[in-house]
């Protein structure tokens, strides 16, 4: 975090796809070709140094480690601050927005996954994360949007290492934004897509990888999205570059 933490904190609200748990407990996932693992310090330092706010665990690795590991996750960010968005300890509980007031506007965060592997989704009584079905995407931005002035709608989807968003991915961002949502965040791809306004709105495919490994150049090219929010919506946009070198990302001056 030591380049972009300065970048991170100066902002109001900053959200995060985190990507595995935080845990150490739980076996990996049998059959899976990548788990994710890592010790809560690391998610202490995401939100105390580099101020991570908010951060969405609807995405493939969240319960690589099972269960009582995903809880884990979730109640390690309760502990140092960090309000989570797109899992929960039930269906209900993960549907459910984050709602923050910062400038005097009321932002919800909402997050689904379309990349699902068995086992994931949340159920009733049933830990895991929300699935970008349609349905549920329309009827938690519109109730979002009923008590907030902005709504976040965090997705994973798309395909690895794709530049360009698939029509899966236009049609689930045009149901967010036709249901009220601000902001369309993405990821899970590990490369960078277009970010497109659209009038007072915004739609970023996939923002890439962040503190992550990157093993070729298109994988390692990053960077911090930085939008600014009004009553009316989108104020304005911009990116601050970076560049991944192991797994620390670099801004580009």
């Amino acid at each position: 975090w030591l380049s972009v933490a300065p970048v991170l904190r100066s902002a109001d609200l900053a959200i995060a796809n985190l990507e595995g748990a935080v845990s150490t407990r739980g076996a990996p996932r049998p059959g899976k070709l990548y788990t994710f693992r890592g010790p809560p310090r690391a998610l202490r330092a995401a939100a105390s140094y580099a101020g991570i706010d908010v951060v969405s665990l609807a995405n493939n690795h969240s319960l690589d480690y099972g269960r009582t590991a995903f809880l884990d996750t979730i109640g390690h960010a309760r502990r140092f601050g960090v309000r989570t968005v797109g899992g929960g300890s039930g269906l209900d509980a993960a549907r459910r927005p984050r709602m923050v007031t910062r400038g005097g506007l009321r932002v919800a965060f909402l997050g689904f996954s379309d990349v699902r592997p068995l086992g994931f989704d949340a159920g009733p009584g049933r830990p895991g994360t929300v699935p970008a079905f349609p349905e549920i995407v329309r009827a938690d931005v519109r109730a979002a949007r009923r008590r907030a002035d902005v709504v976040v709608a965090y997705f994973h989807w798309g395909v690895e290492r794709a530049t360009v968003p698939t029509w899966r991915q236009r049609d689930l961002a045009q149901t967010a934004l036709d249901s009220g949502a601000t902001v369309v965040l993405g990821a899970h791809p590990h490369v960078l897509q277009p970010v497109e306004r659209r009038g007072r709105r915004v739609v970023a495919c996939s923002l890439g990888n962040f503190v992550f490994a990157a093993h070729s150049p298109p994988t390692a090219r990053t960077g911090i999205l930085r939008i600014r929010l009004g009553a009316g919506g989108v104020v304005g946009t911009s990116f601050r570059p970076a560049r991944i070198d192991g797994v620390q990302p670099r801004l580009i001056p």
